[in-house]
């Protein structure tokens, strides 16, 4: 028969169905990770899975709620792909809702797959006993091509273990000092300084192109005019001057066309 989930559990069953006390300090398998989601909610039933569950831990998923640069993205499945481009963050939130009993911890970080794809997470590693809600962190993007999360697609991964008794003198449960939602943790709107920082450089390069396209074919075309101007003495006396004359004014009409050109390259550029 099942035990009807408590607010907060503070004996752990385990050792009231004859458990041996030697439990404390493991990390949970996924039968007992499975056990607490069945009975006690430890991940809720809405978004758990069993796909997710590994041998000793559970792959959690991306959630609706994030930010880019700074800026709200909402995740659906009409928009359910987070592009993160390179040494920019993302603060990111997971699609399960836990409620973790007084005598466990949760260990959470990114997975290895989403690490070697550039992204380093820097959140809090340890979610405390009692923790209920769902968990956020931000997520960088250190590598120099645009890293994609999917929509309640595996990002990260949690253990469980179970701690020391919990007792009167244990001290006060976890306390929530701040609402389960995204805008509530990350109050400053976080933006990445690197990636400022990169897209000034980007910006820079692209105008320096611009200015040495322009400047090479003003040269050019100023030789080319030179060249043309230095011959007319001898066509005069030739009597073909106007067959000169009407090049050099196509010349001087490119010049001006390819500086307006570049004065608006350079504009786009900023």
């Amino acid at each position: 028969m099942k035990r009807a989930p408590d607010r907060q559990l503070k004996e752990d069953p385990r050792y009231e169905e004859g458990g041996p006390r030697t439990w404390y300090g493991s990390v949970l398998l996924r039968d007992e990770i499975r056990y607490y989601v069945e009975n006690h909610e430890l991940i809720d039933k809405d978004s758990f899975s069993e796909d997710n569950l590994k041998p000793a831990s559970y792959n959690l998923t991306l959630g609706t709620d994030c930010r880019l640069g700074g800026k709200p993205k909402i995740l659906t499945k009409d928009n359910k792909y987070l592009q993160i481009p390179p040494y920019e963050v993302a603060v990111v939130s997971t699609q399960e809702r836990l409620k973790l009993p007084l005598f466990l911890i949760g260990r959470w970080n990114i997975r290895v797959t989403c690490a070697y794809e550039g992204l380093l997470w820097v959140g809090g590693p340890q979610v405390d006993p009692g923790y209920e809600g769902h968990l956020y962190a931000p997520i960088y993007n250190l590598s120099n091509r645009t890293v994609i999360l999917e929509w309640h697609k595996p990002f990260a991964t949690i253990d469980f273990v179970r701690t020391t008794p919990f007792t009167k003198g244990s001290g006060p449960p976890f306390k929530r000092t701040r609402d389960d939602t995204l805008a509530a943790h990350d109050v400053h709107q976080l933006s990445s300084g690197i990636f400022e920082a990169w897209r000034t450089v980007a910006k820079i390069e692209k105008r320096m192109d611009t200015f040495q396209t322009i400047v090479f074919s003003l040269i050019a075309l100023i030789f080319t005019a030179l060249a043309i101007m230095s011959s007319v003495p001898g066509l005069r006396a030739e009597g073909i001057e106007i067959f000169v004359q009407v090049p050099v004014l196509m010349i001087i009409v490119a010049a001006v066309a390819v500086f307006v050109s570049g004065w608006v390259l350079g504009r786009n550029a900023k």
